[in-house]
């Protein structure tokens, strides 16, 4: 998934046209930020049922230092539902020097050793805490101090 519009840049110079072209030839599919509703919820429920592979970034935008910020629940929501219980999760953690791709796991897998049902926000959280334990220092000790408000703000949009 991309963004189709560049509403949330600064500086419109950042928008790189090649590459939403790139990622779009690659099967990536455009959302409008403020629109995504139904159709994007269809289009990923149509991937998954299809068996192809589906990537949801977490954060709606790069955080230029590489930190994490603004976390959406989308990629966590997919995950949580009862039919895609048993996909593998496969994070990615993005620096500025490369990407790593950590170990997957599926959402059962996670309930069985927490014990419990896990939540679309407290599974972003945990998603979040497993790629910046794969950050560098100073990714990571951004994220121990963001935490508990990236949670509360997910509890809170919750709650209205």
């Amino acid at each position: 998934m991309y963004l189709s519009s560049i509403g949330d840049k600064q500086d419109p110079a950042e928008y790189s046209r090649i590459n939403a072209y790139v990622i779009k030839g690659i099967g990536g599919i455009p959302i409008l930020r403020h629109k995504s509703g139904i159709e994007y919820f269809r289009t990923c429920r149509q991937i998954l049922d299809s068996g192809q592979l589906l990537g949801i970034f977490l954060q709606a935008s790069r955080d230029e230092d590489g930190f994490l910020r603004n976390l959406m629940p989308g990629a966590a929501f997919f995950a949580s539902m009862k039919p895609y219980r048993d996909i593998p999760i496969c994070l990615i953690a993005f620096s500025k020097e490369r990407a790593m791709l950590l170990e997957h796991f599926t959402y059962n897998q996670l309930r069985e050793t927490l014990g419990r049902e896990i939540s679309a926000p407290e599974l972003t959280i945990i998603f979040a805490d497993q790629i910046a334990a794969a950050l560098p220092e100073k990714s990571q000790q951004d994220w121990l101090t963001r935490r508990e408000e990236e949670l509360k703000r997910f509890l809170t949009s919750a709650k209205s």
